[in-house]
């Protein structure tokens, strides 16, 4: 099933980031890491197919990076496909693909400034303009801007995110349409959370009396995330209805984390708790190409459509993970009831982990609607794919067939 969240929706109820897009969505639960860190579930799934305007990029909900702090300004609408998509994704997990449609430029001038203040300090502001830069219009522009100062309920918290997103359309001809443009977003938190919330219970098992706004983050304690990406897409159309598009997209996902938050429950005696720490750091360059063609044809007295596609791509992650930090004179405990942010941040020294890891995919796929009837349309299509993971975890599987086919039928107009 196809769930799509339109650039009205996220207007009329203020839909300012792909989480609030993901609770707004049926068949979709988000469930939280941390203040930073979300996953998604479908059917019973974690999400990890990511789209940008249909090129396909897996995540790891485990080191996030960007994708679910993805800030809505720049998008002009979400589409959630549930259900194994083999056919269109490639590798990856059968739960749910999103799919993210960048906005694009207006062929008439139009301009938008929001402003947006809520509770706890949430601070929003938000510029748009778009149209041609051409008396004849054959060359349009587009450029957002977005920043956002969101403080929260708990004590210490807060988050600024940055937004910028440039897009040109030039009609390089009657039939020819070249669009180029790059965004970029920066999500820095201050006084983090990690891996959940503050303790239950004290180490007597005895529930805790804590109140809502305690925050069991260090005021150095972050997960800061990052994306910016570069993109590029040229379609030609032909007097007989054919299509040939060929996309390219560069990605570069970060992530800078030093992280410490209060990691047991008191001591009921003594009231004493004590500080984990670990520090993360890395990020993955992606490069993503495809081209097709669609179009219809002709067979036995009836026209059909049909579309034939390839496509390409290499990611290269870089990570260091810092799993034993030194702490300032050999001390890492702290007072769990008056805990105040306030521990000096510890000495990360060498990574424990080094992570170097490349993925590369190529793929050939086509896919055929047969109209047998007026009414009755049959779907055949098939993918072939090939997948190497190099690196820590060495993973190929070259050949892969993944075959699709569906029947419908048009009860009425609706």
């Amino acid at each position: 099933s196809i769930t799509v969240v339109t650039r009205q929706n996220m207007d009329d109820f203020a839909l300012t980031s792909i989480d609030d897009v993901m609770r707004h969505t049926p068949g979709i639960t988000v469930s939280t890491f941390d203040s930073e860190r979300n996953n998604y579930y479908a059917r019973g799934f974690s999400v990890e197919n990511f789209q940008y305007d249909g090129i396909p990029t897996l995540r790891n909900s485990a080191y996030s990076s960007g994708q679910t702090l993805s800030d809505m300004a720049i998008y002009d609408r979400v589409e959630i496909l549930k259900g194994a998509t083999g056919l269109l994704t490639g590798a990856g997990a059968p739960g749910a693909t999103i799919n993210l449609i960048r906005k694009k430029p207006t062929r008439e001038f139009q301009a938008s400034v929001e402003l947006g203040a809520g509770s706890w300090d949430n601070y929003r502001s938000q510029v748009d303009v778009s149209g041609p830069l051409t008396e004849t219009g054959n060359l349009r522009g587009r450029a957002v801007a977005a920043y956002q100062d969101k403080h929260s309920f708990m004590d210490r918290y807060e988050r600024q995110t940055q937004v910028y997103f440039a897009t040109l359309e030039a009609d390089l001809s009657e039939d020819t349409l070249l669009t180029i443009g790059a965004d970029y977003q920066n999500s820095d938190p201050t006084s983090a959370g990690w891996s959940g919330s503050r303790n239950l219970f004290d180490r007597k098992g005895e529930r805790l009396d804590v109140r809502r706004s305690y925050n069991n983050g260090a005021k150095w304690s972050k997960w800061e995330q990052y994306t910016q990406s570069v993109f590029a897409t040229l379609e030609r159309s032909f007097a007989n209805g054919w299509v040939v598009k060929g996309q390219y997209t560069h990605q570069l996902n970060g992530y800078d984390a030093p992280l410490g938050s209060v990691e047991l429950g008191p001591d009921p005696a003594t009231g004493l708790s004590a500080i984990y720490a670990n520090k993360f750091t890395g990020d993955t360059r992606s490069d993503s190409g495809d081209i097709y063609a669609s179009g219809p044809f002709s067979l036995l007295g009836r026209e059909h459509e049909l579309v034939v596609g390839a496509s390409a791509s290499n990611s290269h992650w870089n990570g260091k993970d810092y799993g034993k930090p030194t702490y300032v004179n050999g001390n890492k405990v702290v007072d769990f009831w008056h805990f105040d942010g306030n521990f000096p941040e510890p000495n990360w020294g060498k990574p424990t982990r080094i992570i170097d890891e490349t993925t590369r995919q190529t793929a050939g796929y086509t896919t055929a609607r047969f109209n047998l009837t007026d009414d009755l349309n049959l779907f055949l299509g098939m993918r072939v794919a090939n997948y190497w993971l190099t690196g820590s975890n060495d993973s190929t599987e070259t050949g892969k067939l993944v075959p699709y086919t569906a029947l419908t039928y048009d009860l009425n107009d609706n």
